[in-house]
């Protein structure tokens, strides 16, 4: 066979296939995007203060904020890295127990930055106890380190205080000015959450996002592709464990008194809620989840009697027709601007 007819019988090449270019110049387009995401939901939460007309209300859309970096944090777990971890909430409770402790002492900043570094360590060697452990047997061990957590909040009072009760004995200081107030701490949470989202941006632009995405899916072609999935796992579970650890912190502020009950197989079931209903695979998911389990139930309270019977209602509606979550329904909207966006850099 001839040169010319082996050109002729050779498969025609894949012009379907974007160019490294064009891939380039997608992910950028997303990543522009997702900082407009960011400003807008920034915008949108301070606007929100308009409607709140009392503490309540206040207090009310800062538990919302403190369950939504919860809940960042148990997206980056088990949305992004895939680990069914059943002790975020025990984590919470380290981390809002540590910042109690280190407050006795010392201001409100570094009894955050306390209660960061407990769990950090907890988290990272809690993992590399458990790197040889399956999924199944992962999520069963989180499980039991919830339950064994409780029991300890209980029984070390000379760390948790009596009978697992303590209080916060500081308020944290901003530019020489106190923050007592349920708007004050409003303020103050949506600065650690707009932090905590540009960390996720961060987290989404750098190969430790695609590598963990690789691991989840295809963990067998991610280790022959040279990625090291325990080590993975570990960053993500450890990154995740920090977001619980300073929503603990940041509760127990706000709260001003804790005990064990908080921190119970409760809070570990609305945080599954929170990430589930909110949207498992997506960074903002978290914020609606949130808002479906602080803010609703205040929106239904006037129907007390049937209230748990609507929440339950809502939540398998919320399933069955949206199995990707309230943030499903925003999916095509942001996938068509993202398009409209690479067609007009590719057209320039």
């Amino acid at each position: 066979m001839s040169v010319s007819e082996k050109e002729a019988t050779a498969a025609p090449p894949d012009r379907s296939a974007p160019s490294v270019d064009q891939v380039w110049r997608r992910r950028r387009t997303g990543d522009h995007l997702r900082l407009v995401q960011i400003a807008v939901v920034t915008a949108i939460l301070c606007a929100l203060p308009l409607f709140a007309a009392d503490d309540y209300q206040y207090t009310v859309l800062g538990l919302m904020l403190i369950y939504a970096i919860a809940g960042v944090g148990f997206y980056l777990i088990l949305g992004l890295s895939g680990q069914f971890a059943f002790s975020h909430a025990a984590t919470m409770g380290i981390g809002a127990y540590s910042a109690a402790y280190a407050a006795r002492t010392h201001g409100f900043w570094l009894s955050v930055l306390f209660a960061l570094v407990v769990c950090a360590i907890l988290a990272t060697v809690f993992k590399l106890l458990l790197w040889r452990a399956s999924d199944f047997y992962f999520g069963i061990a989180t499980l039991g380190l919830a339950s064994v957590t409780i029991i300890v909040f209980r029984a070390w009072e000379w760390f948790t205080g009596p009978a697992s009760n303590t209080s916060m004995l500081t308020a944290p200081t901003i530019f020489g000015h106190q923050v007592t107030t349920p708007a004050g701490y409003y303020w103050l949470f949506v600065v650690f959450f707009v932090v905590a989202m540009l960390i996720v941006y961060r987290l989404r632009t750098s190969a430790t996002y695609r590598e963990a995405i690789a691991v989840r899916d295809k963990p067998l072609t991610a280790a022959g592709l040279g990625i090291r999935n325990t080590r993975n796992q570990l960053v993500i579970f450890v990154i995740g464990s920090c977001y619980a650890a300073v929503a603990g912190a940041l509760y127990a502020q706000s709260q001003g008194f804790i005990s064990s009950p908080s921190f119970d197989l409760n809070l570990g079931i609305n945080l599954f809620v929170v990430v589930i209903v909110g949207g498992m695979h997506s960074m903002w998911g978290s914020l609606l989840g949130a808002a479906f389990v602080v803010v609703l139930p205040e929106l239904i309270r006037p129907a007390a009697d049937h209230r748990q019977l609507i929440l339950a209602a809502v939540l398998v509606i919320t399933i069955v027709l949206l199995p990707e979550g309230l943030m499903g329904l925003a999916r095509p909207l942001t996938k068509r601007l993202g398009q409209a966006r690479s067609r007009k850099e590719v057209g320039s």
